[in-house]
Order: structure tokens, then C-alpha cells, then sequence
């Protein structure tokens, strides 16, 4: 050694210093010079300007290893010679500043602070392995160095992966992106395809729902345990004929594509345990595969899902015409001449499934003649137009994953076309079947305006026969009548009580009939005058408290006074 120990430390003829748990706050001044392998890690070491300088005064130094410290920087020095640093386990929170490390090749990051984007590592011009798990790193870094070959993002909070950020990744060959928040709209298209030279890929435990796309033809290993794919689609693994590891354990597949795993030569290991398989006929084709042995890595029991019958039954031990789909349910509708809406029912299916329909004409003779088909997906309506050549049509839907299945016929309809009898009623179909909410709306306006017309008429014959205002003015006659001033004969004043009136006491005052009473009592008045204000809407006031003026002649036509000083007026 160049220079005596440091007393705290341990050093070997080798070139290797090692300080580590010793309760330093820095880096001892007097480390030899010529040291290859620093171990500083499990200490209380603070960034400062006497950590970079002294660790700049190292020339021969190839290895750094300053994890579990309380650094919050990267340490910013020159080295020529320093091929690994290890700084995981800090509370790093920028890498900003690194110093000029041009044979640096492998940097350990993991379990510090980094969040967000993080810093700029293109100077690094020989880093070969950066680890960067467990930060907070919400962004794909973008300024990586193009000799990058392994990348580990583990356990971070990525959800976005640019296209710019792995543009220049041509010499990545292991990737981790396992334990983050990354679903289908993560990835730019296709971005997987720029990793020309990527063996390894690790995507476990995120939210993805559907195969990565563009994997180049050199991939090996592939996890995507614990996401949410539910199908398996042949185009999603075209090509990857250098795949020998294959991970799909607790997903939620429920089918695989026929022939998107027989194109796998080299797979060696496939684990697709704990899934929700549907073993309907999508699942004859994994079943096959099974059985040929392919299922080596396999870590439990591949089971029907929701199934029917066949629930909890193991896979492996089915056979073939167990896998069976039902006929599709669909409904023919003809809303005018010459033309069908076919609407089919909604279903579960995989999202590579196909389904046709086939329109048919039928002769008189019975013959039947393909006329077109057209694909279909569950859930959706086709139109058929340009109908009227055959008396007769016949609607099939099909799949080819029923083809294959005993006793299966594919559901069909038979039509005949409808004919409208004249122009007219096709409109008043078509305005029926088109424009019901206006229809709707039209009569419910009407309605509306008659009854308000009715309320309005209402209110007003209310207003003539009781007015509501009252009357300004009571005018007190001499003893014996009454008075009344009418809202429609300003400064008229009538008599009321000037003879009696046939309307309310029709016997004389002076006579009796019977057993009624000659005179009215007080009472008799008072009533009179309640009625008749309640009546005709007018204040009635009794001048005295007697009877009327006394009349002896009973008038001898009943019909009544042809005068007006008789009777109540208005």
C-alpha cells in the first residue's frame, strides 16, 4: 500500500480498503491512493466538498460502495478509472451533477428518493447497467446513454413510456418494468419494436389488459404475471420464435387464439396457472397444447372458470368435444320495403373472434342461393338493403369455432320481404318508427295549451260572477230601507227595503198565510242581509232595527213589481 491504513479501516495488500459500519459522518483522509475497492457502505456519510475531493485523489479507484448512507447527491468527481458505484439505500434525490465518469459501467440507484422525471445520464457514455427500483419515478427516463444493455425500474410509480426515451436503447437487453402503474395507454405504438436487441422483459404486476405488441424476434424471456390480459391474440406473439420463458400466471385469460402458441418452438417453460380459464370451444387450441406436454413451468392446475358444468374441472383432463359454444341469438327486424336490420345479441366472446352473416336467397323450387356475407361482432345491428328478387331469404350467422362441433347448426332465419301498400302508409311507418319523440312532443305542447286555455276561461267567469273588490262607500238610509253603492253605478245609490220584494220575504208584511209570521223578526233581517251580501257580492246595512215600513195591501200579481222600489238590484 502506498500509505498507511486508516485506523478505523481494513486494508489488503490487494488494493481493497474497507471502512464499512463504523459510524463515519466522511470519507477518512488518509485512504491509500492506490486503492481499487472502496467499501464505505452502512455509515452516517453527508455530501460535501471533502467527500468529492477526496474521492477525486483516487486514481486506481474501480469500485465504490457508499450504500445505506445519508447522501442526498450523487457524489460529484472525476474518475477515469471508476467501472462501479453503488449508492442504493441513500436519500438521493437528484442526479445532477455527475462528475466526468467515462468507465463507469454500472450504477445502483435503487431505494433512494428519485421521483418524477429523473436526471440526465447521457454522459455516461459506458454505463452498461443502471438499477433505479424502488424510487418514485413516475416517467420513463429519457436521457439514457445508447450503450445502456439492462435497465431495472422495479417498484416505482411508472404509468407513461415514451417513444424519444428508449429511441436510442438498440443495445438494451434486459429490461424491468415489474410492480409500477402501467396499463395499455403507457406505451406509445409499437414502442417495444425500437428494442431491437431486448431478451428479457418484465412487465409483472401492473395493469396491463392485453399482450405487448412489437416484441422483436430475439426476446427469451417474458413475465407478465399478475396483470388483467384476458386473451392470448395469434398476432401478439407472431414471431418470437427465440421465446423460451413464458409467464401469464394470475391474470384473468380466458382463451388463447387457435395457433398463437404452436408458432413457439423453442418454449421450454410456460406458466399459466391461476387464470379464469372459459372452456367453451376459444379454449380447444390450449388444450391441445397441454397435452402435448408443453405446460413444463407450470405451477398449479389450469381450471374452468365460470364454466357451467365443466366449473373447477381440471384441463388437462377434458377431451375435446368438451369444449363446445352455444348458437348465436339473433333478431330480424324489416322496418320498411326491401330492406332488414339483423340485431345481435350481446355475448361474451374473445376479442379475436369472428362471426359472419350469411344472406341467402330462396326460390320458389327451394333452392337457396348465397347472396353476401358480412362480419359481425357481438352486441351490433346490420343493415341488409336492396331486398325484392326472392320470395323468400334466409339469415345464417356462423363461426369457425363451430364448425368443428357435433350436432352444432348455425342459427338461421327465414324472411320473407315485407311490401307496403302504397307510398303513404311506408311514411307513416317510417315517421312512426323515426319520429315518435316528436310526435310525443307535439301532443304534449297541445295538451298543455288547452288546459291553460281552460284555467285562463276558468279564472275569468270567476272574476264576473264574484268581483273581488269591495264597495268604497255604504250610504245609511232613514229607518225602514237599505242602500247599496254598486262598483258598476258610481254615485247611484238604490232603495232596497221600499216594498217587500217577492225574492225574499214573498209574504206581506201586513198579512199571514197559514202559521208564517206577519213581521219579520231581527233575526229574519239579519239573515237576509247575510244572504243576500254573500249572494251578489254587496254590503247590505239594515237602517233600524225594526221591521220595514209597514205595507197593508199585499199586491195581487205575484209575478212581482213592475217598479223598481221593490226587490234586490244589482
Amino acid at each position: 500500500m502506498a500509505a498507511a491504513c486508516p485506523s478505523m479501516c481494513r486494508c489488503t495488500a490487494s488494493g481493497r480498503v474497507f471502512c464499512q459500519d463504523k459510524g463515519l459522518t466522511e470519507v477518512p483522509a488518509n485512504i491509500p491512493a492506490d486503492v481499487k475497492y472502496l467499501y464505505l457502505q452502512d455509515n452516517k456519510i453527508l455530501n460535501s466538498p471533502e467527500l468529492n475531493t477526496r474521492l477525486a485523489r483516487l486514481p486506481r479507484l474501480e469500485r465504490l460502495f457508499l450504500y445505506n448512507n445519508l447522501l442526498e447527491h450523487v457524489p460529484a468527481f472525476d474518475s477515469n478509472t471508476l467501472s462501479e458505484m453503488a449508492l442504493y439505500g441513500n436519500q438521493i434525490r437528484s442526479v445532477d451533477g455527475l462528475g466526468d465518469l467515462p468507465s463507469l459501467r454500472t450504477l445502483n440507484l435503487e431505494r433512494n428518493e428519485l421521483s418524477g422525471v429523473v436526471g440526465d445520464f447521457s454522459s455516461l457514455h459506458s454505463l452498461e447497467v443502471l438499477f433505479l427500483r424502488k424510487n418514485s419515478i413516475s416517467t420513463f427516463p429519457k436521457q439514457l446513454p445508447s450503450s445502456l444493455e439492462e435497465l431495472y425500474l422495479s417498484d416505482n410509480r411508472l404509468n407513461q413510456m415514451h417513444l424519444e426515451s428508449v429511441r436510442q436503447l438498440s443495445n438494451l437487453k434486459t429490461l424491468h418494468l415489474d410492480s409500477n402503474q402501467l396499463n395499455d395507454q403507457s406505451f406509445e405504438h409499437d414502442i417495444f419494436g425500437y428494442l431491437v436487441s431486448l431478451e428479457e422483459l418484465d412487465l409483472s404486476q401492473n395493469n396491463l389488459r392485453t399482450f405487448p405488441s412489437g416484441l422483436q424476434t430475439r426476446v427469451e424471456n417474458v413475465n407478465l404475471a399478475r396483470n388483467m390480459i384476458e386473451f392470448v391474440e395469434k398476432s401478439a406473439v407472431h414471431g418470437l420464435q427465440s421465446l423460451r420463458r413464458l409467464d401469464l400466471a394470475f391474470n384473468r385469460l380466458r382463451s388463447i387464439e387457435d395457433g398463437a402458441l404452436q408458432g413457439l418452438a423453442q418454449l421450454d417453460s410456460i406458466d399459466f396457472s391461476g387464470n379464469n380459464w372459459s372452456c367453451d370451444c376459444y379454449l380447444k387450441s390450449l388444450h391441445k397444447f397441454v397435452a402435448k406436454g408443453y405446460h413444463r413451468g407450470q405451477q398449479g392446475d389450469l381450471l374452468c372458470g365460470e364454466s357451467g358444468e365443466l366449473t373447477g374441472a381440471e384441463i388437462e383432463k377434458l377431451s375435446e368435444t368438451d369444449f363446445t359454444c352455444e348458437a348465436v341469438e339473433f333478431e330480424v327486424l324489416q322496418p320498411r320495403e326491401g330492406e332488414l336490420y339483423v340485431q345481435v345479441a350481446d355475448f361474451y366472446s374473445p376479442s379475436y373472434a369472428s362471426f359472419q352473416i350469411n344472406i341467402s336467397g330462396v326460390t320458389q323450387s327451394g333452392n337457396v342461393n348465397l347472396i353476401e356475407s358480412k362480419s359481425i361482432t357481438p352486441g351490433s345491428t346490420r343493415t341488409i338493403a336492396g331486398l325484392g328478387e326472392y320470395p323468400e331469404y334466409q339469415i345464417c350467422i356462423e363461426s369457425p369455432y363451430t364448425w368443428d362441433q357435433e350436432d352444432f347448426a348455425s342459427p338461421c332465419q327465414s324472411v320473407t320481404p315485407r311490401v307496403f301498400s302504397s307510398t303513404k302508409s311506408e311514411k307513416v311507418s317510417t315517421v312512426v318508427a323515426d319520429d315518435m319523440e316528436t310526435i310525443i312532443g307535439l301532443v304534449t305542447g297541445g295538451l298543455i295549451v288547452i288546459l291553460s286555455l281552460i284555467i285562463v276561461a276558468v279564472l275569468f267567469y270567476k272574476s264576473k260572477r264574484f268581483p273581488s273588490s269591495k264597495f268604497s262607500e255604504t250610504t245609511f238610509l232613514p229607518s225602514g230601507s237599505l242602500s247599496y253603492n254598486s262598483k258598476f253605478e258610481t254615485g247611484i245609490t238604490r232603495t232596497l227595503y221600499g216594498q217587500p220584494s217577492m225574492l225574499y220575504h214573498p209574504y206581506s208584511v201586513g198579512t199571514s198565510y197559514g202559521n208564517m209570521p206577519a213581521t219579520l223578526n231581527q233575526s229574519q233581517q239579519s239573515q237576509q242581509t247575510v244572504d243576500a251580501g254573500s249572494e251578489f257580492a254587496v254590503q247590505l246595512i239594515p237602517s233600524g232595527i225594526g221591521a220595514p215600513p209597514p205595507y197593508t195591501n199585499y199586491p195581487t200579481n205575484t209575478t212581482g213589481n213592475n217598479n223598481n222600489e221593490g226587490g234586490v238590484f244589482v
